[in-house]
């Protein structure tokens, strides 16, 4: 069984299960989002996300639609054009920032590619519809962290990233592992190591930050894990 297979097996399992007496309107699949380009990579990448904008059941498989969006099918929307920008500083950690932007610094399309290379986790597999000001997701947030973290747990075995970059989640997640020795990087940032696995504290891809302050940000955090 590959690892696609893999998780699907675990969500048929885990969007079956009550929560506080009540089962999933909507379950958010996620994760691997092309098994072959990712297994390919040298350094396998995972972001672990807050909740997906989903809320029909047809927008609700977030690899088939960040698939279709490698494939150029489906908006290019910003928080996914910062995943691709992070992903490609792994691969060329010299790169600049205008190799990946038009001349009107905008991410160029031709970027989208980099989707089919990262695997993409949810905290929160219900649909991130309703959730109005920063308190109630965090809440949200930390509610799924406690309910669901066997299941992410699962789900990040199968998956099997060398880093995951905690994209606005990385204290949901910390606190999860008690044993972990925690470093501070001269960025500020922080991480630490469960097993083989970094976990990397980043800013939310979605957040009101330019693109050239990710993309700077992200590049010195990444150059002082090495």
């Amino acid at each position: 069984m590959n690892k696609t297979e893999q998780l699907n097996e675990l969500f048929d399992e885990w969007k079956q299960k009550e929560f506080d007496g009540k089962k999933f309107e909507i379950f958010c699949e996620d994760g691997i989002v092309d098994e072959i380009e990712f297994e390919n990579q040298n350094l396998k990448v995972a972001f672990l996300l807050k909740d997906a904008n989903a809320e029909k059941p047809e927008e609700s498989n977030v690899r088939n639609n960040l698939l279709n969006t490698a494939n150029e099918e489906s908006n290019f929307g910003k928080m996914w054009k910062v995943l691709c920008m992070w992903k490609r500083i792994t691969e060329d950690p010299n790169i600049s920032f205008k190799d990946c932007c038009d001349e009107k610094f905008e991410i160029d399309m031709s970027m989208c590619k980099y989707l089919k290379k990262i695997a993409v986790v949810n905290l929160a597999k219900e649909h991130g519809k309703g959730v109005n000001n920063q308190d109630e997701l965090n809440n949200k947030l930390a509610k799924a962290v406690k309910q669901y973290y066997d299941y992410t747990q699962k789900e990040l075995d199968i998956i099997e990233p060398d880093i995951v970059v905690c994209c606005g989640t990385y204290y949901h997640i910390r606190d999860q592992y008690e044993n972990c020795d925690e470093i501070t990087l001269p960025s500020g940032a922080k991480y630490f190591t469960n097993d083989k696995t970094k976990f990397v504290e980043m800013y939310h891809p979605g957040s009101y930050t330019g693109y050239p302050v990710l993309f700077a940000y992200f590049k010195e955090v990444y150059s002082n894990l090495k």
